[in-house]
């Protein structure tokens, strides 16, 4: 028996390729959650045109990209604790001096 073709609604295919960009999931995995073939998602996602070449210079450089990001989002993170310290540092060392002030009057 052969499979008949089904017609999905234009917003379906949106919001699928939409989460597909959103979600930290694999094409594969969203496409699974949908009840849909992973090769649909990757067509409505190149005509869309959210796709990643996996091939050539653009894959080469988006890989990159994509590393660089990564590093500088924990760069961010790690910045953002030592902030965190600083200013806990900070708090402590106001009120150190506060009371110290007091006691010398």
């Amino acid at each position: 028996m052969v499979p008949t073709k089904v017609k999905y609604p234009d917003d379906f295919k949106k919001r699928a390729v939409r989460l597909s960009q959103e979600e930290g999931k694999s094409v594969k995995e969203l496409a699974n959650e949908l009840g849909i073939a992973p090769g649909t998602l990757c067509n409505w996602r190149r005509a869309a045109g959210v796709s990643t070449p996996r091939k050539g210079p653009e894959a080469d450089e988006i890989r990159a990209l994509k590393s660089k990001l990564e590093q500088v989002q924990l760069e961010k993170k790690q910045l953002e604790k030592e902030k965190k310290l600083a200013e806990i540092e900070r708090d402590i060392l106001k009120k150190a001096t506060a009371l110290f002030a007091r006691d010398s009057k």
